[in-house]
């Protein structure tokens, strides 16, 4: 094995389950009756989100700048790429296909950007809830929203750890990933997502703010061993 290959398989190594974890470890009777599997399948590679203390009484998901900038470049390629093509002087046919797939495709990639800014995690201590959604929804708003919970039932902060495997156009390409979750434990050993992507050292900053936020402890699967 090479010293990039040894160097990949360390990185791959941070934030991996220790073998054996035990809920039971926890000292939670919750704990022992809370689910440690992923609560959102998949994940993006790259930080999609961080949160912030805006105020302290208040905390927010802010989009990342990496994330922002990422997903403008890939427009713009297709938007480039699709220009180029029509330069070419194609068929009529062939350039409405151009314009239709390259349209769909930067129109999804536009809806997908607008969504994370639209969609906030938000933590408020003066209204007593977390929810994910609309920046200042009214009350009512909130208790119709899907993911929404009272601070006052959130137990704890669960970071779990899910592999995740991008299928390219052949074994060679193909690369495996880390994502995780952040998810809020509530008393009654249901859970609500605040996060998931690759970042590991992002999720546990994060988290750490929560707990530090909520007064709730952080049940880290990444720390626990035998």
């Amino acid at each position: 094995m090479g010293l990039f290959e040894k160097l990949a398989d360390k990185l791959g190594d941070i934030g991996r389950p220790k073998p054996g974890f035990d809920p039971a470890k926890l000292n939670d009777e919750v704990a022992s009756k809370t689910s440690w599997r992923p609560l959102v399948p998949g994940g993006s590679r790259t930080t999609t989100h961080r949160l912030v203390a805006v105020y302290s009484w208040r905390i927010e998901s802010k989009v990342s700048g990496m994330y922002l900038a990422s997903r403008l470049v890939a427009i713009l390629v297709v938007a480039g790429l699709a220009y180029i093509f029509l330069q070419y002087g194609f068929s009529r046919k062939v350039q409405i296909v151009i314009v239709v797939i390259s349209g769909i495709v930067v129109l999804l990639g536009l809806i997908t950007l607008i969504e994370k800014f639209v969609v906030h995690r938000v933590f408020d201590l003066r209204r007593g809830y977390y929810w994910k959604g609309g920046k200042n929804p009214t009350d009512e708003k909130i208790q119709k929203l899907k993911v929404h919970c009272k601070i006052e039932d959130i137990h704890a902060i669960q970071i779990i750890m899910e592999r995740i495997q991008e299928q390219g156009t052949s074994a060679s390409t193909s690369r495996n990933y880390n994502s995780f979750e952040i998810n809020l434990v509530l008393k009654d050993a249901s859970r609500l997502n605040v996060t998931d992507h690759g970042n590991f050292f992002t999720i546990r900053r994060d988290a750490e703010l929560i707990s530090g936020f909520l007064k709730v402890p952080v049940w880290d699967v990444t720390k626990y061993g035998q």
